[in-house]
């Protein structure tokens, strides 16, 4: 069966699967690693892939998340939207700074040091990511016509 013909049920399933071994992948890494470093990076990949995990799990299983809780004030709805962008560049910002960090240690025997502010750059990116998604999501969602985002009573 073509990925195009897999049902998107399918699909989740499949990415379910995959994400418990890469799980188990990164716990048997971790127990087996003596390297202080290594070992830190398999913890954080451990505790997001579980997050991610859940994640997959709530939208899997069709999440409340993933339908509006109620009618709201289009005002608030572009001030959130608003307030989720400033967020998002905010957090641009810093992972730009931690970046900035990782490469000024690159080549001073601190390697480790820039692997994880490296790190944490990169998740701040992710946080920033999120939020630009979220305010255009809300942004779309505002400025829908009303039929389009009319629910069935």
């Amino acid at each position: 069966m073509t990925r195009e013909a897999k049902s998107i049920t399918d699909q989740l399933a499949s990415l379910l699967v995959e994400e418990r071994d890469a799980l188990d992948a990164y716990e048997t890494l971790a127990r087996e690693t003596a390297d202080s470093t290594s070992h830190l990076v398999l913890e954080i990949l451990t505790r997001e892939t579980k997050d991610d995990l859940a994640l997959l799990g709530q939208v899997a299983g069709g999440a409340p998340a993933l339908e509006p809780r109620c009618a709201s004030d289009p005002c608030d709805d572009r001030r959130f939207a608003s307030g989720a962008r400033g967020a998002a560049r905010a957090a641009h910002t810093r992972a730009q700074r931690l970046r900035d960090l990782a490469c000024s240690e690159r080549g001073l025997e601190r390697e480790r040091l820039a692997l994880l502010l490296e790190a944490l750059a990169m998740n701040t990116d992710k946080h920033a990511h999120l939020l630009a998604q979220l305010a255009y999501c809300i942004e779309l969602m505002t400025s829908a016509p009303p039929f389009l985002t009319a629910t069935n009573d």
